[in-house]
């Protein structure tokens, strides 16, 4: 019996929570239905930590050149065909669709090419609430368009599950709710961290859970000084 292929593609190779959640799905793929599947990866720019992770474990990764965060006309729709050629050559089977702007342009060129199984995963609806009135119906009305170019929408909790019926992204039959699993790693030795920032044991260290974006550095920094005023 031949193997299922499977195309996962997400805009940036950075290692944050859409990122991770890839890299979950492609390691369990590869170590326990490698006989069932062969699984490709393809992204923006190669200059995130998650392609060394994915060429750890022998993955093959495909660079979608012109694929961006920001909106760009011109860039999106070359992003739009480098797609389609991909999904061309790659004959796969299913495609998977992380991230909003992967997720738009990859679902259309996905479903147009008739690929048998096209599965979009949301990773919260933060591309919709951080905007508000014009902007926000706007974002949902792509939402609801892209939504009708997949098959299963896949969503990490309940909350995002009734944010979706409320915006009427979707449909009943295309949902599926999957959490996020937790991938163990084996504890670190004490003291690790200081050794490699070399930082001494008399110096307090602060540590923040979360991804930061430039926008939230700033912000993160006054809080943290904030923080170690109180304590000094």
């Amino acid at each position: 019996m031949s193997k299922k292929k499977i195309l996962q593609i997400i805009t940036r190779s950075d290692w944050a929570g859409g990122q991770k959640v890839l890299f979950a799905l492609v390691y369990g793929l590869k170590q326990y239905y490698s006989e069932e599947y062969d699984v490709e990866v393809a992204c923006g720019k190669f200059d995130g930590q998650l392609i060394p992770e994915l060429e750890k474990i022998g993955i093959k990764v495909h660079l979608i050149e012109n694929l961006i965060r920001e909106i760009s006309p011109l860039k999106d729709i070359k992003a739009f065909f480098e797609i389609k050629k991909l999904i061309i050559n790659g004959h796969y089977d299913v495609v998977h669709l992380h991230s909003s702007k992967a997720g738009f342009l990859g679902r259309i060129a996905a479903k147009m090419l008739k690929v048998p199984l096209v599965v979009y995963t949301v990773h919260g609806w933060w591309p919709i609430e951080q905007y508000k009135g014009l902007k926000r119906k706007f974002i949902i009305l792509i939402e609801r368009f892209a939504a009708r170019y997949c098959d299963k929408i896949v969503l990490l909790c309940q909350r995002d599950l009734q944010k979706a019926k409320s915006w009427k992204i979707g449909k009943e039959d295309q949902y599926v709710i999957i959490p996020n699993a937790i991938i163990p790693e084996p504890p670190a030795e004490k003291g690790t961290l200081r050794k490699e920032l070399g930082i001494s044991d008399n110096v307090k260290i602060v540590g923040n859970v979360a991804r930061l974006d430039p926008r939230d550095v700033i912000f993160l920094f006054s809080r943290y000084m904030s923080i170690a005023s109180r304590t000094t």
